[in-house]
């Protein structure tokens, strides 16, 4: 079991043709790095109900903000189209990644009982430092309440959610250490705990 190691570039900075005016001063790039999963949730807002090209654009314009730091999403109106393209191109490489199981050396037919996952980078929280996550089959409590954030409807951001939960109860480590972690690396360990999910899955005993 690995990681996805097809991964773009960890950073891209993408020169502005005329400096940006945010709050605070100004920017002449933006510098981009892969999104954490809670960058990625909140942004999701924005196509959760919607996949018309003005919620997509929203949706690029709030996760380039959340990774530039700049405060006020409504400031990138002002940036070159062609710029917010190539950041949700960069993005998607992140986003994408750890969905197919061969990404993550999972074999479906003999998936291991236990994934030790090494984080790229260690989460802090509350004076405590998490750098691996103790992935097993989840159980059906935690499964179940992961599931309820289906209930609304199945988008990308509850799917998100409920990625969110199922990992963060399996792993037994609060929800906020889930969240910093690299969309990438949420969406493997999901991957992960899904093969145990649904009818016809091997279990703990199969």
């Amino acid at each position: 079991m690995k990681l996805p190691d097809t991964l773009p570039a960890p950073e891209l900075a993408l020169d502005l043709r005329k400096p940006l005016s945010i709050r605070g001063g100004t920017l002449a790039m933006l510098k981009l790095r892969e999104p954490s999963a809670a960058e990625v949730w909140k942004a999701e807002a924005h196509i959760q109900n919607d996949a018309g090209p003005e919620a997509v654009t929203l949706y690029l314009r709030e996760l380039t903000a959340q990774v530039c730091g700049i405060a006020r999403a409504e400031d990138l109106d002002e940036v070159p189209t062609g710029i917010l393209g190539q950041a949700g191109e960069y993005f998607s490489g992140f986003t994408e990644a750890g969905l197919e199981p061969a990404e993550i050396g999972l074999d479906a037919v003999a998936q291991p009982e236990q994934w030790d996952l090494e984080l790229p980078k260690p989460v802090s929280f509350q004076g405590i430092e998490y750098a691996t996550l103790m992935l097993t089959e989840p159980l059906t409590g935690i499964v179940r309440k992961a599931q309820g954030h289906l209930r609304k409807g199945i988008g990308p951001q509850s799917l998100r959610s409920y990625q969110l939960w199922l990992v963060s109860g399996t792993a037994g480590v609060p929800y906020q250490v889930v969240q910093a972690l690299p969309v990438s690396t949420l969406n493997a360990a999901a991957l992960y705990l899904q093969g145990f999910i649904g009818p016809g899955r091997r279990t703990g005993t199969s």
